[in-house]
């Protein structure tokens, strides 16, 4: 099983068409702790889930992620994986985003699952696909279903503090949505996306020329 955690030999077995096989074999016949443990290698490997992703296996990935039994590992699992360095950046690339919040979605334990959305909608690179789709509709729905700061925060945070993220906030079509969240944020919280609001000029100006 430490084979997996080899992103050289995961590229072998990739080029081969093996990866898959030899997945479903380590995985066949183990306990929960060892495919708890075996996942958990998988998912420590940047390298690997680029080129799972790139392989177009990714879905294979998920699939195994959500029919790990016992509702606790699984949801950890799937909460370490929204969290792994390079993971998001697999899922996107590889269209699997949707297929992702779904099992998102299936996490039973409420603080979990909020804090695993707030991984995936806080993710420069979630939102990024989203507003290149016009979905970020999405995101807005969830957390107004959600009423959780933490995710309203993270959200917020990339969109104003992160480079990949101000972009997507110039877009003048999402003001509303915007102004709404900052409205259900804490106020020490709110005054610091305020000030950076009041001296970014060019933010300003997409938000004027949008009529907003």
């Amino acid at each position: 099983n430490d084979l997996l955690m080899r992103a050289p030999t995961v590229s072998k077995l990739l080029e081969k068409g093996h990866f898959e096989t030899l997945f479903v074999v380590a995985a066949k016949g183990m306990d929960e702790s060892s495919r708890y443990s075996l996942m958990m290698r998988v998912l420590g490997n940047r390298e690997g889930l680029a080129q799972l992703a790139a392989a177009g296996k990714m879905p294979m990935l998920l699939k195994m992620l959500a029919e790990l039994p016992g509702g606790g590992q699984r949801d950890s699992l799937i909460h370490r994986a929204v969290t792994a360095s390079g993971f998001l950046d697999a899922v996107v690339e590889s269209g699997q985003l949707e297929s992702l919040l779904q099992h998102v979605d299936a996490i039973e334990h409420e603080g979990v699952r909020r804090s695993a959305l707030a991984s995936v909608f806080g993710s420069p690179t979630v939102l990024v696909a989203l507003a290149r789709r016009e979905q970020l509709q999405i995101v807005f729905d969830r957390i107004e279903k959600e009423q959780d700061s933490s995710l309203t925060q993270r959200c917020l945070q990339t969109l104003v503090y992160n480079p990949l993220g101000r972009p997507i906030l110039a877009d003048g079509k999402i003001a509303d949505q915007c102004v709404t969240l900052l409205k259900h944020t804490d106020e020490s919280q709110r005054v610091g996306f305020l000030r950076m609001f009041a001296n970014n000029s060019s933010l300003r100006q997409a938000w004027v020329a949008a009529g907003k």
